[in-house]
């Protein structure tokens, strides 16, 4: 990593194309097209396909749907459907009778402001359906897909249970549907949600093991880089086509391309190719919290540990520098995005991450192993009980990690002077090595963003007739405190 990579043209017109997507985000975060009427409105005749995996929410399943038709003219839209469990799936074509409605906003002062949320993915209103009637099915690489999905969470729950099966099918496919609400707010307070999401960590996983198979069968490094990136791109299909795997397959792509041409290849430059293209593709997607993490917590590790990995220490140690450097870095960039999303912090996350994340990586590898042997009783059964200890082992780290003191505490939103400050004070620590640890502008940047969050104000301050909260209490006697221009008062206490 070098100070030159950031004048390479690509960087430099990945920074132009965005910057231009900011100062038109005010039309950018719109809905793409209104309906043709105001909500709420009952039976509209609407016909999409269903832009994901269905999430399951109580009494059904909640999916995007990309409208083609409403009322039988074209409309091209997005909705979030509340639709009965089962009735359809990733890619298929569908048709129903909907009741439309506009999304709520916050249920309390300073919560999610769930319809700010939906105008932020471009989607339009809410639908429910009693009855959808599927027109096409996707096509046969969707479908396989969708059978592999179905097929592995069915195998992690006849083997681990309900709960350990749910958290293996977040670690594996990024399904959360079967992890209880007790079993997320630990994850969340021990740092380690973000395995519940399928990531670039297990694109990764897939492209080296498929890759290292193609080699040891000695095939050659353009036919073992083609099966890495279509057994690898089937997998990003499986597990949803969220935005961590499309980054990390677009970088994978683009760094085994280049290596396959034998042309120079690097993180940095691979990171700014899938940027790119993501952003070309989807110009919303700037504005996505997911998008953000996903790329801030990849820019930090590419950038840290290239520029920091000469300052390891050697021998015994440098294992457990590494792990605390991976943590340490993927994480940097995200606290203040973390503060501003979700106003919540993890103070343990670079501990538990150290120990959690590398468990995932074996978590990965029983997960597909249970998934191939899946109705092979031999292999299944033994492999299943292994599986099961392992994850006992690791749901207990998890819940150690989330009860420890102080493990996660609430936060104030940053204003964007304080969060501008973070980020100051992050690249001052990233960047450091590349212009010598001994030359004072690093520390005098990181001492300049870190007065800056202090000072920032560091809170956001609110808006003439708008509500501020937050959160505290323990999780038996939850209240809110909501600021107002005229004061403060309590907002529901007591309730968990």
């Amino acid at each position: 990593m070098r100070f030159s990579y950031y004048r390479r043209p690509l960087f430099l017109l990945l920074a132009l194309y965005a910057g231009c997507l900011f100062m038109l985000r005010g039309r950018l975060t719109r809905p793409p097209a209104e309906l043709p009427f105001r909500p709420p409105r009952a039976s509209v005749p609407v016909e999409g396909r269903v832009a994901e995996y269905p999430a399951a929410v109580p009494g059904g399943a909640r999916f995007e749907l990309e409208t083609s038709y409403v009322y039988g003219r074209p409309l091209r839209t997005s909705l979030m459907v509340r639709a009965p469990a089962g009735a359809a799936s990733y890619g298929d074509t569908v048709a129903f009778m909907a009741e439309i409605r506009a999304p709520r906003g916050s249920d309390v002062p300073g919560g999610l402001d769930w319809g700010a949320y939906l105008g932020r993915r471009g989607i339009e209103a809410e639908a429910s359906a009693d009855d959808i009637e599927v027109l096409r099915p996707p096509g046969a690489a969707v479908r396989t897909a969708r059978a592999f999905r179905a097929r592995a969470l069915k195998a992690f729950d006849a083997a681990l249970g309900p709960e350990a099966g749910g958290v293996m099918g977040g670690v594996v496919m990024g399904e959360k549907r079967g992890v209880t609400p007790e079993l997320k707010d630990a994850f969340r307070d021990s740092g380690a949600m973000h395995l519940l999401v399928a990531s670039g960590s297990n694109v990764g996983f897939v492209v080296a093991v498929v890759y290292f198979l193609c080699s040891r069968l000695r095939l050659g490094r353009r036919a073992s880089g083609a099966a890495a990136l279509a057994v690898s791109g089937f997998y990003v299909a499986a597990a949803g086509m969220d935005t961590p795997l499309v980054r990390a397959y677009l970088m994978f792509a683009a760094g085994l391309a280049a290596w396959v041409l034998r042309r120079e290849s690097g993180g940095f430059h691979a990171l700014t190719a899938a940027a790119l293209l993501i952003l070309v593709l989807s110009p919303r997607a700037l504005f996505d919290a997911g998008f953000q993490m996903s790329f801030l917590a990849a820019y930090g590790l590419c950038v840290g540990m290239s520029a920091w990995r000469p300052y390891l220490p050697e021998g015994r140690a440098r294992a457990a520098a590494e792990l605390f450097s991976v943590s340490f870095f993927a994480q940097l960039c995200l606290y203040p995005v973390l503060a501003v999303y979700f106003h919540r912090i993890s103070l343990v996350s670079l501990l538990s991450n150290m120990v959690l994340v590398p468990a995932s990586g074996a978590a990965m590898a029983l997960g597909f192993l249970l998934a191939a042997s899946y109705g092979f009783s031999p292999v299944f059964v033994p492999l299943g009980k292994v599986s099961a200890l392992f994850f006992g082992l690791f749901l207990k780290a998890v819940r150690f990690f989330a009860a420890l003191p102080w493990a996660s505490v609430n936060v104030p939103e940053p204003s964007a002077l304080g969060a501008a400050g973070a980020f100051l004070a992050a690249l001052a620590v990233l960047h450091a090595p590349l212009a010598g640890l001994r030359r004072p502008w690093a520390y005098l940047a990181a001492a300049a963003g870190l007065a800056l969050v202090l000072a920032g104000p560091l809170r956001k301050a609110a808006a003439p007739g708008e509500y501020r909260a937050r959160l505290f209490g323990d999780a038996n006697t939850a209240c809110v405190m909501a600021e107002t221009p005229g004061g403060m008062y309590i907002v529901n206490p007591g309730v968990n």
